[in-house]
C-alpha cells in the first residue's frame, strides 16, 4: 500500500508539485474548438490541474489561455470584454492579449511601466522544437521529439516540394577506468578506455501535389497501386522485384492476347457477402 507521501507525490498536480511539473511539459486538452465558434462572445472559464484559467479567441482568430483573476484587483476575467486584440477586465479596463501580456492600463499615469511588466498567461503558440526528458525522482518519462514547420509555396501539378532538417542529434561520451591506476601519468592510459558516439537523424519530407477532378457516381477510382501487384516469392527472390508492373507481368507469363493481367491490390471478399454503396 502506498504511504501518504507517495500518494501525494503521484496525485498532487497543482503548481509547484512534481507530478504537476511533469504534466505541464505536455500538451493538455482544454476545450473543443466548437465551444468558441458560432458565438458572439468566445470566452470560456476552465479549470486545469488546480488552476483557474480563462480561454478566449480574439478578433484575429487567435486563442489565448490566461489566468482567470486580473492581477490588479482579482476581478474575474471570464466576464471581460473582447476588444482591441485582447480580453479587457470589466473593472478597471486592463487589456491582455492571447499570450497574457498586459497591453493597456488605463488608470495608470503616462510613462508608467506597470503594463510592460505584467504577464498573466501562457505561451499559446506551438513551439517549433519540443524535445525533453522529464521524470519524477527515479521514474523517467521518455522524451518527445516533435518538429513543426509552416510554409506556403506555389506548385504546378506534378511538381515536388522538399523540406529537410535535423530531427535529432545525440552525443554520447563514455569513459571507463580503474581507480587510482588511471590517474598515473602516461601509464594510466593503459588502465582506462574512452568511447565517443555521435548519432544524427535527418528528416526529409517530399510533397508532390496532383490536380484531380471530383469523381462522379459510378466512376472507377484509380490509385497509384492499380498498375502494380505484389510480387510472389519466386518473383521477389529470383527477379529482385517487390512489385510487378503490367509489362513485367506480360513478359513473365507470355501474354500476347492483350487481356488485362491481374494487376492491383485486391481485397478478398467472402462469397455471398452483402455490400452497400453510398
Amino acid at each position: 500500500m502506498l504511504s501518504q507521501e507517495q500518494n501525494d507525490l503521484i496525485t498532487r498536480i497543482g503548481p509547484g508539485t512534481p507530478a504537476g511539473g511533469l504534466l505541464r511539459r505536455y500538451w493538455q486538452p482544454v476545450a473543443l474548438v466548437d465551444e468558441l465558434q458560432g458565438t458572439n462572445r468566445p470566452v470560456k472559464p476552465v479549470k486545469l490541474m488546480g488552476e483557474s484559467l480563462v480561454l478566449f479567441r480574439d478578433d484575429k482568430g487567435r486563442y489565448g489561455l490566461i489566468e482567470r483573476s486580473c492581477p490588479h484587483r482579482g476581478t474575474d476575467l471570464a466576464y471581460g470584454r473582447l476588444e482591441n486584440g485582447g480580453l479587457r477586465c470589466a473593472f478597471h479596463g486592463w487589456l491582455f492579449d492571447v499570450q497574457g501580456q498586459c497591453l493597456e492600463t488605463p488608470a495608470e499615469p503616462d510613462g508608467s511601466n506597470l503594463c510592460a511588466n505584467t504577464m498573466r498567461g501562457f505561451q499559446a503558440e506551438r513551439p517549433s522544437i519540443y524535445d525533453f526528458e522529464a521524470g519524477i525522482r527515479k521514474i523517467t518519462v521518455p522524451a518527445l521529439i516533435v518538429r513543426r514547420a509552416n510554409t506556403t509555396v506555389e506548385l504546378r501539378d506534378g511538381q515536388s516540394f522538399a523540406i529537410a532538417g535535423l530531427l535529432q542529434s545525440i552525443n554520447t561520451a563514455d569513459q571507463r577506468q580503474l581507480p587510482w591506476l588511471a590517474d598515473v601519468p602516461i601509464l594510466g592510459a593503459l588502465a582506462r578506455s574512452a568511447a565517443y558516439q555521435k548519432k544524427e537523424t535527418d528528416l526529409v519530407i517530399i510533397v508532390t501535389p496532383r490536380i484531380v477532378r471530383p469523381a462522379r457516381p459510378g466512376d472507377v477510382l484509380r490509385t497509384p497501386l492499380d498498375g502494380t501487384r505484389p510480387a510472389n516469392d519466386a518473383e521477389y527472390f529470383l527477379l529482385g522485384q517487390s512489385e510487378i508492373t503490367v509489362p513485367m507481368d506480360r513478359r513473365i507469363k507470355g501474354r500476347s492476347d492483350g487481356s488485362a493481367p491481374p494487376i492491383g491490390h485486391i481485397l478478398d471478399v467472402r462469397t455471398g457477402a452483402l455490400h452497400v454503396s453510398k
